[in-house]
């Protein structure tokens, strides 16, 4: 039974330093005590974790942008995170882990700044829209995504619910970052299902995030009775575990190099077509099929693109001079 509420608000807008806080977190989630996380993260592409970054976004945009990507330890689609997105973390012990009352809160919290909310299916919550801004009376468009985490199936195993709230994003951006290229890639990872989204600001225009914060931490009061703690987050950020955690999350090797396999399929020319089976971001096979007269020129792209990371740019200097310059 749940007998105490804390709340912690991050400071800070680094995606890899909120991910390893949450994760400390939801760690050391002790029975009898329900968290409330908010925090937002700044210019941030976030992958769910058996993603393939590759197929979910045009990561040499988000490189030439200076975009951060992240990989969370949950399932779910990828998203882009500005600072007109916020998010939210309820962590709980298994026994005392209910997905319902967790979006009861953010329902109810919304109603009170005039959003009428919904949960549809299992990881979205819709926003019904005016007839003048979706053209249709009572039609509905997504502005939350969740995810989920449960460490066990004891009673004491730790669980986590996530997920997005969208106020003001910048929705150009969004798309943007999450349009895969023109090179065709057949992934083995999961795919993210697109759907309507909306801020809630166009609903409302009065609508901030320190508004919807403050409602939120209101509603998680009414739903269990309870006063919440607000506790001082600064002291987690020298935390070694939670600087651990950061370090991994922020690795090459946990964003890139899960070992999902996908083939990458390049076409040159109207006669020339490249494909390449790669598995976490190292290229392992390559066939070059060309009518080119010169069977020479095959077999140097394939000898210097073979045991190579997996990098557009590179793929093209091989393509442009036969060799990694």
């Amino acid at each position: 039974m749940i007998n105490s509420l804390q709340y912690y608000e991050s400071t800070s807008h680094d995606p890899y330093v909120n991910l390893a806080v949450e994760r400390y977190l939801t760690d050391n989630a002790k029975a009898g005590i329900g968290i409330m996380f908010l925090w937002q993260n700044d210019n941030t592409v976030v992958i769910g974790k058996n993603q393939n970054p590759y197929a979910e976004c045009d990561v040499d945009k988000i490189k030439q942008d200076n975009v951060k990507i992240a990989r969370r330890t949950t399932g779910g689609g990828a998203v882009f995170h500005d600072l007109g997105n916020l998010n939210f973390s309820f962590i709980n012990v298994r026994s005392e882990y209910n997905v319902d009352t967790n979006l009861s809160v953010i329902i109810n919290a919304l109603s009170r700044l005039g959003i009428k909310a919904e949960k549809t299916g299992r990881n979205d919550i819709e926003a019904r829209l005016s007839g003048i801004l979706s053209g249709i009376a009572n039609k509905t468009a997504k502005f939350s995504g969740n995810a989920f985490y449960e460490s066990g199936r004891y009673d004491e195993a730790p669980c986590l619910h996530h997920g997005t709230i969208l106020i003001n994003a910048d929705m150009t951006r969004l798309a943007g970052y999450l349009k895969v290229p023109d090179a065709k890639l057949e992934s083995h990872g999961v795919k993210s299902v697109k759907s309507r989204v909306v801020n809630l600001s166009e609903i409302n225009n009065e609508i901030t995030t320190d508004l919807v914060k403050k409602e939120l931490f209101k509603a998680y009061e009414e739903r269990y009775g309870l006063k919440c703690d607000k506790i001082n987050i600064d002291d987690l950020y020298n935390n070694p575990d939670v600087i651990k955690y950061r370090d991994e999350l922020k690795s090459d090797k946990w964003i890139f190099e899960k070992n999902i396999k996908f083939t990458h399929k390049m076409e040159i020319s109207p006669t020339t077509t490249l494909y390449m089976l790669v598995e976490g971001d190292t290229i392992k096979k390559v066939s070059y099929n060309t009518d080119d007269l010169d069977p020479i020129r095959a077999e140097e792209v394939e000898r210097n693109l073979i045991g190579q990371k997996y990098d557009t740019g590179l793929i093209w200097e091989v393509m442009t001079y036969g060799r990694i310059l």
